[in-house]
């Protein structure tokens, strides 16, 4: 149980307001003098001491363990006080369910204790009031807004200061109230020329400094209808290419047109811009989801794709998939394969002349910047006399750099500006750094040397991190203070929308990592602790755990980390590939163990492990459809050493097998599988052999071997068993009629009773496969009209059931069925049905079947063009020998095939056919 301070005052069913106060000022202060708390409480009372051991008895009687001591007392269970301390980002406003100790009597209590409820209440809420505002800097601009009229109306909050009303009044969209309500109380604070009250001076300064010409250009980018579809932003790191982006965003949504920002920073596959944008607006991921998610006129921001090598060609696609939305990209790097209107390169900010006069230097974006962070430390500095000559100096020798200017910022809680000026021109002596990181370079050194010990340990161990949700750091080693020292110094940053989470910003990384190298020992244990943390999250549950997603990166980088040590295991590596299936991440998941086996192999790990990594690889390359890169590693695999191992091969023989159905070369497969099947019977797996055997019996069935499905299907009679799931038992009911000799009437027998379960079971999908099994057996007895009738009952229920496979199968038997009953119009039109349905997601393997029902019909009746068609169809080199055999005899001497054409046009010309 915990007590309640927060909106109230009440600890489970217990009230009683002065033993409550108690524990209040207990759990907030710690162990206190049982004196000072009966002077504080009761200082009018005949006998304080007796009231307090009245009060005690009473809490103790409520809370028994959680009132810890005699003298000093002390509370030890938890409040929700402490907890929203803890708290960070939104959190912490979820957490705030109102003013401290709301509502609760304080008469009879000393002055001093109101006092000291009062600043409680103001200081949590002060707390409240900043992680909301940082977490909501990281939002789309309308939830950036909402959030910052939450904090700025936060209840129990004291008066705004200047300082919280800048940070609320960057977030707020351009015209709104709550930005005029701002602005006018931020002038009563400040006062004329931006002169605060205490005699310092800030800079009125504009929304984002110094970079207005360039949101006006890309607002004008978006609002032209003709323009190319993407703009970029690039620059070095730092530099403010996300602020830019997220103004513009801001703007573009005040003007009602909608907006979506995506952090892509270490997504390395198009996939994964599609899953997130997917995630961003709540669906799943396809063309046509987002499609209906991005209405044309939405402006996307893609922030950081720094790592994204396909960019441009995922541009091209998205801007002919979803025409009308406009992508912002923010990036380091030009991208000239990107269809972008315009690009703007970012430097520093405008910097103030050697000699600029007072005026001159406060109108200066780089100097503004300087003197607003500065305020967010220091109160007492007024930037004006010798002041503006050293102001004027720090910011031309960084550049303008927006990082470095907040870096150098910082400092000035520590020491004064001549000794930050003085630190700058010493770094400036050594002349570090490149065009473009200079600046920042020259910020980074002294800002890391200002640093306290344990902030320095933090800041290196989270340079081992992708990034960081705050919930974990104590279990990392990482303590509070050090994170909000970091925040504060500018070496973290929130930077995910609708997050918490925080990382080392990428501008620092290189920094850091230069650091790192002359501490190998602690970056060492910090790696060692990162991948125990992370592996454990990996391998402790379901792979496709919310939570798993959201640490990927970190995963990713733990498992490399453990090679290092030599302790990634399969298992491991079995769950990472089940995560990316599970998520339909496959395609991202086969460049990830692409680069897991390639550091596998260096580092000479045991070959069980590289083995499975390999396997892992191709699977999820056949995933992806990347079918030539899934039979190349299944090919090399095969050649190579770590086939020796007879699972191992197995494995690879299974996986090369599917490979190949899906290239349509069901009788290469049916070799793999005949091979596969051998050694998992030779390993005793029989998991794997009735797998495999189900798998092998499916493709026999598809190349037309009869003999062959006749002699293994009783070895595979375990697997339909009464006890086997109903899709099984279904699945033999299809392989019986392909035998050499099926007993029609048998399954016919089967099938009435494998439906009235599925009946049972409300199973429209499988009812619907079970009365086309049964239609072919009728339709083999010679019974063509019973046989029609259960095609169209099929057809009825796969409808319902939204099954469009089964809608095709169901089609086409009929379309057989009415050729039986010497229907061939009708048939025709039923054939007609199936193409249409096949056209909306052509398939060869389905085209096939239904050329096979019409074919003496239109070999007969358009004897050239059906020639032609036909003769396309056996030259491509998924049709099965059988089926080829087949349909030439339908094939005119002499008809050639034509070039090439794909699936939809060879169901276009069926089509036309048809009739």
């Amino acid at each position: 149980m915990t007590l309640q301070t927060l909106g109230g005052l009440h600890f489970h069913t217990f009230r009683r307001v002065k033993p409550l106060l108690l524990a209040a000022y207990l759990a907030v202060e710690g162990p206190t003098a049982r004196r000072a708390l009966a002077e504080l409480l009761w200082p009018q009372a005949r006998q304080p001491d007796s009231s307090l051991r009245v009060a005690l008895h009473a809490l103790r009687e409520a809370a028994g363990a959680a009132v810890h001591g005699d003298d000093p007392l002390a509370w030890t269970g938890p409040c929700d006080a402490l907890t929203l301390l803890s708290a960070r980002g939104l959190a912490a406003l979820h957490a705030y369910p109102g003013p401290f100790l709301h509502g609760a009597d304080l008469s009879g209590t000393l002055p001093e204790f109101e006092d000291w409820v009062l600043a409680q209440r103001e200081r949590l809420a002060l707390h409240v009031q900043l992680e909301t505002l940082r977490a909501a800097a990281g939002l789309d601009p309308g939830a950036a807004a909402h959030h910052a009229e939450l904090a700025y109306r936060l209840p129990g909050a004291a008066a705004a200061t200047p300082d919280l009303l800048r940070q609320a009044l960057a977030l707020t969209l351009p015209g709104s109230a709550l930005e005029a309500e701002l602005r006018a109380e931020l002038a009563d604070l400040t006062g004329p020329d931006g002169e605060q009250r205490d005699g310092g001076q800030v800079s009125a300064g504009g929304r984002l400094l110094g970079r207005a010409a360039e949101v006006g250009r890309l607002l004008a980018w978006a609002a032209d209808p003709q323009a190319a579809p993407a703009a970029l932003i690039t620059g070095p790191p730092g530099i403010g290419k996300s602020a830019l982006g997220r103004e513009v965003l801001r703007e573009w949504h005040a003007l009602g047109r909608p907006v979506t920002h995506l952090s892509a920073q270490g997504l390395h596959h198009p996939s994964e811009v599609q899953e997130g944008l997917a995630g961003a607006q709540g669906g799943p991921g396809g063309w046509a989801d987002l499609r209906s998610a991005l209405a044309p006129g939405t402006l996307v921001l893609l922030d950081g794709p720094d790592d994204l090598a396909d960019l441009g060609r995922w541009l091209t696609a998205a801007a002919a998939q979803l025409p009308g939305v406009c992508w912002l990209v923010s990036t380091r790097r030009p991208r000239p394969d990107a269809p972008a209107a315009l690009t703007l390169h970012l430097g520093g900010l405008p910097c103030p002349a050697p000699d600029a006069t007072e005026p001159e230097l406060h109108a200066s974006p780089a100097a503004a910047l300087f003197m607003r962070e500065a305020a967010r430390v220091r109160r007492d500095l007024n930037f004006s006399g010798p002041d503006a000559a050293l102001l004027s100096g720090i910011v031309r020798r960084l550049e303008g750099h927006p990082l470095a200017l907040t870096l150098a910022a910082s400092w000035l809680g520590r020491e004064g500006l001549a000794d930050v000026h003085a630190r700058i021109l010493r770094e400036a002596g050594l002349g570090a750094g490149a065009d473009g990181d200079r600046g920042l370079l020259l910020a980074a050194r002294p800002a890391w040397a200002l640093l306290g010990g344990p902030e320095r340990e933090a800041a290196l161990k989270l340079s081992v991190f992708a990034d960081l949700d705050p919930h974990d750091a104590a279990q990392l080693g990482i303590p509070d203070a050090a994170l909000d020292a970091l925040l504060a110094r500018a070496f973290l940053e929130a930077y995910r929308p609708g997050s918490d989470r925080l990382r080392v910003p990428a501008a620092l990384t290189p920094f850091l990592r230069d650091v790192g190298a002359a501490h190998p020992a602690l970056i060492r244990t910090a790696e060692r602790d990162h991948a125990r943390h992370y592996l454990t999250l990996l391998g402790g549950g379901a792979p496709t755990r919310p939570e798993v997603a959201a640490d990927l990166g970190n995963i990713v980088r733990a498992l490399h980390a453990a090679i290092s040590f030599g302790e990634v295991t399969p298992a491991l590596l079995n769950q990472l590939m089940a995560h990316h299936l599970g998520r339909g991440t496959a395609e991202s998941g086969t460049d990830v163990f692409q680069q897991l086996s390639d550091a596998l192999e260096d580092a000479g790990a045991p070959a069980d492990t590289q083995a499975t990594a390999a396997i892992c690889t191709m699977w999820l390359a056949q995933s992806a459809e990347r079918l030539l890169d899934a039979q190349t590693l299944a090919g090399r695999f095969l050649q190579g050493p770590l086939a020796d191992d007879p699972g191992h091969r197995m494995r690879a023989l299974n996986t090369l097998a599917v490979i190949r159905q899906k290239q349509g070369r069901t009788r290469v497969a049916a070799g793999l599988l005949e091979q596969a099947l051998a050694l998992a019977q030779a390993l005793n797996d029989p998991g794997r052999e009735q797998m495999y055997l189900m798998n092998l019996l499916i493709a026999l069935v598809k190349v037309g071997d009869a003999a062959r499905v006749t002699e293994l299907l009783p070895r595979a009679a375990p697997l339909f068993g009464p006890g086997a799931p109903l899709q099984v038992r279904v699945k033999n009911l299809w392989l019986n009629l392909h035998v050499t000799a099926p007993d029609h009437a048998g399954i016919v027998q089967q099938a009435a009773a494998l439906l009235e379960e599925a009946r049972a079971a409300h199973d429209l999908d499988h009812q619907a496969q079970i009365l086309v099994f049964q239609g072919m057996a009728l339709l083999a007895q010679g019974e063509a009209r019973r046989a029609q009738a259960q095609f169209q009952a099929a057809r009825q229920l796969a409808e319902q059931a939204e099954s469009p496979e089964w809608v095709i199968n169901a089609l086409t038997m009929e379309t057989e069925a009415l050729y039986a009953l010497g229907r061939t119009p009708q048939a025709r039109a039923c054939a007609a049905q199936a193409v249409d349905r096949i056209l909306a997601q052509p398939s060869f393997e389905n085209l096939v079947e239904v050329l096979q029902r019409v074919a003496p019909d239109l070999s007969a009746r358009h004897p050239e063009a059906f020639g032609e068609l036909v003769a396309a169809v056996c030259r491509d080199e998924r049709l099965d020998h059988g089926t080829a055999r087949t349909l030439v005899t339908h094939q005119r001497p002499g008809v050639e095939a034509g070039p090439p054409r794909t699936e939809a046009a060879l169901l276009a010309d069926l089509r036309h056919l048809l009739g």
